[in-house]
């Protein structure tokens, strides 16, 4: 918080017109302290609960996606919010919840539980599928 006298130039330096480059420079100060201050004064904001791990440290990967693999994504989405929306609801508790991001996570989570014969074999199913 400022000062009565800190106050006191800052009223006086804003009601002046023509600043020189020392006025202005004080002008400047003064008000920087008093953003500070009201920075000081305001309480911390609330921590985001939506998310149990922060995403913005994560090392993200850069995947490229064909036509048909975006095509897929988006159909396997819109199948399983037809199919099971009861499920969905009672699971996840909006089709919101069903995106490509999730999607793509979910994913991740099924192939390290599946035999490394059939991730093989999709590998080369989809350099196949890339070729064509």
């Amino acid at each position: 918080m400022l000062n009565q006298e800190q106050q006191a130039r800052l009223a006086e330096l804003q009601a002046m017109t023509k600043k020189g480059g020392k006025e202005r420079a004080e002008l400047k100060a003064l008000e920087r302290l008093l953003k500070q201050s009201d920075k000081a004064e305001k309480p911390p904001a609330q921590r985001s609960v939506f998310a149990t791990q922060a995403t913005t440290k994560i090392n993200p990967l850069p995947v490229r996606f064909t036509q048909r693999d975006r095509a897929r994504l988006t159909n396997l989405a819109n199948d399983i919010k037809i199919d099971n929306a009861e499920l969905v609801l009672d699971e996840l508790g909006s089709e919101r919840e069903i995106n490509d991001t999730k999607l793509l996570r979910a994913a991740v989570l099924l192939l390290s539980e599946t035999p490394h014969d059939k991730i093989i074999d999709a590998i080369k199913r989809v350099k196949k599928d890339m070729l064509k």
